[in-house]
């Protein structure tokens, strides 16, 4: 649900949400994509809990106890007891802006915290706190492209995908992972993308 612009308080019926993976988990309920997340932050003069700043186009959510009304931005706020069912997540997609720009919401109990642009790498950082909150049953992944984009090896890129393999393993859940999709305006990645879905087959 977003809120009025200008204001601190969530529509009625509904209600602040209370973690960072809450607010990011609401982006796509909102029409919001990923790559706008912005991250977290403690201020007082933004409003407390998830917010849209709507000329940058951005999200952030603070942990500020109170905060306050801004005139550029609009709270993004959680229907009664929709928080609740967060970890009982079935799917759990993550990764860069093919997952980010996938209309996801069609399959049932999933939430989608993919952001465009990510590598494996981010999704690493970010992976752990994700399977903490949602405790999916599946963790649909794609990412890679990226680190092979900015020079990563294929063999590095690969390792950084085992070691989200073993995270998820360990929370109990069960991966998918996207393949490379050779376009025709990466050519000259082509050959790193072939080394590296290698990899993921062997992994898998």
């Amino acid at each position: 649900v977003v809120g009025e612009l200008d204001s601190n308080a969530c529509p009625g019926g509904s209600e602040k949400l209370r973690t960072a993976a809450a607010c990011r988990a609401a982006l796509k309920d909102v029409g919001i994509w990923g790559w706008s997340w912005e991250g977290e932050e403690n201020d007082r003069d933004w409003p407390s809990g998830c917010y849209y700043m709507v000329d940058d186009g951005v999200v952030f959510f603070n942990a500020h106890a109170s905060g306050r009304a801004n005139e550029e931005a609009t709270p993004i706020c959680g229907k009664a007891g929709w928080q609740a069912a967060l970890p009982s997540t079935r799917i759990l997609f993550i990764g860069d802006s093919d997952a980010d720009g996938w209309v996801t919401e069609h399959f049932a109990n999933s939430v989608n915290v993919a952001v465009g642009g990510y590598t494996c790498k981010d999704a690493q950082n970010y992976l752990a706190d994700m399977l903490d909150a949602f405790k999916p049953e599946w963790v649909s992944i794609v990412c890679g492209e990226n680190d092979l984009a900015e020079g990563t090896s294929a063999v590095k890129t690969a390792e950084r995908m085992a070691g989200i393999a073993d995270d998820v393993v360990a929370a109990g859940a069960k991966m998918l992972v996207w393949g490379c999709k050779p376009e025709p305006d990466t050519k000259s990645l082509h050959k790193k993308y072939r080394d590296y879905d290698a990899s993921l087959r062997s992994m898998a």
